[in-house]
């Protein structure tokens, strides 16, 4: 695959730039190396590449052949959300929710997720029903927090699907024990 990835970037195809990055990234073919991955991926970013400019903003966020710089991060996911990359919105979305680089603003988080989850992004939509479930910068809403873990579980969110059990188990859990109290009390 590189030899054709290689075959491209010298025809100055973005997508393939970024292909040759996310393999150095991940050691997957060529030896693993994040500052040949980030060399790659500004190279497709030049080219407006969204997955490598939000993937630039990652490297930053981890600290992962760059310093590790919050900040900066945030400057490369909002260069990446402006071309429409739901996944930068959602790491936009991340550092709100953890005060990462930025002061902590639930409600903004929850304004970058709902973007990223319009554009179908299944851990945004899984976020935005975690901030209902818990009332994270909204008044907490289980009905809204159901609804949000069933759209992520229903594209095969993982984490969804472990949060709506757990709701299951809980609203269960808040019924026999009103049923308990209920016929103990007659």
């Amino acid at each position: 695959a590189m030899r054709w990835y290689r075959k491209a970037a010298d025809l100055r195809e973005a997508l393939a730039i970024y292909n040759i990055g996310f393999l150095c990234e991940q050691g997957q073919g060529v030896p693993q190396s994040y500052a040949e991955a980030m060399r790659w991926y500004r190279k497709a970013a030049d080219l407006s590449q969204p997955n490598a400019i939000n993937n630039i903003g990652l490297l930053y966020t981890k600290g992962q052949g760059v310093p590790q710089s919050y900040a900066e991060a945030m400057r490369w996911y909002r260069k990446a959300a402006d071309l429409g990359e739901p996944v930068a919105m959602y790491n936009i979305g991340v550092l709100y929710g953890k005060g990462q680089g930025v002061a902590r603003d639930y409600q903004e988080a929850l304004l970058w997720y709902r973007q990223s989850a319009r554009l179908g992004n299944s851990a945004a939509m899984n976020n935005i029903g975690a901030y209902y479930e818990n009332g994270l910068g909204v008044l907490p809403n289980l009905a809204q927090a159901i609804y949000w873990y069933s759209k992520a579980a229903n594209l095969g969110d993982q984490t969804a699907k472990i949060n709506l059990i757990h709701m299951g188990t809980a609203l269960l859990e808040e019924l026999l024990e009103f049923a308990t109290q209920n016929s103990e009390s007659k």
